[in-house]
């Protein structure tokens, strides 16, 4: 009798420890400031009526968001991948006032960032890529396109020349024009560059 009182002891401590590890493995943690970084950026790009906290309060677990990829540093959820644009069904469309948000710059583990179709209207509301803070992501971020965007004007950013780690470089059938920043060619680890579709000048042409 004793021993099957041992038993069913082993039994209850282990299947309680089992299910307290489970819930460790699962609850991971996301500091706040990079969960308020991700809403903001993703609710400048989709619209305010987008509220990131209701409908995905666990963005990298259990409620992930569409076009959002994450990856752990010392021990806590960071956001390595943002793609904006209908790519599939449940992909992150774009509101018509697209913005961006200085908050996109604060996601300093981000590896990749792209728009697809996101900046529409080349006359309603046309919008420049942002000239500053680009360099904020220099640590990290290695992939970096814009395609099918006719609604995105003005010129190639100079601090896209200090986004040292980066491999791939597409800007693909936008309204971009203006000279193509001579420091995009001291890019060491670039790999892929596309620049089709757009009215782009060469700065060393003339």
């Amino acid at each position: 009798m004793k021993i099957v009182k041992v038993i069913i002891a082993l039994y209850i401590f282990c299947l309680v420890s089992w299910c307290f590890g489970e819930a460790e493995l699962d609850v991971v943690p996301m500091k706040k400031t990079e969960q308020e970084a991700l809403y903001s950026s993703i609710q400048g790009f989709v619209g305010n009526w987008w509220n990131g906290s209701d409908l995905y309060p666990d963005p990298c677990g259990w409620t992930p968001i569409q076009g959002v990829s994450c990856d752990l540093f010392d021990g806590s959820w960071y956001v390595t991948a943002l793609n904006i644009g209908p790519v599939h069904d449940n992909s992150l469309g774009c509101a018509r006032n697209v913005q961006f948000r200085s908050q996109l710059f604060k996601l300093k583990h981000l590896k990749t960032l792209s728009f697809f179709n996101c900046f529409v209207s080349s006359q309603g509301h046309p919008i420049p890529i942002p000239t500053k803070n680009w360099e904020k992501l220099a640590g990290s971020l290695e992939s970096l396109e814009f395609r099918s965007n006719p609604g995105l004007i003005g010129k190639i950013p100079l601090t896209f020349g200090l986004l040292y780690k980066l491999q791939s470089l597409v800007l693909l059938e936008n309204g971009l024009s203006g000279e193509v920043p001579s420091n995009i060619g001291s890019l060491i680890n670039l790999k892929r560059l596309v620049l089709a579709g757009n009215w782009f000048t060469w700065a060393n042409s003339r």
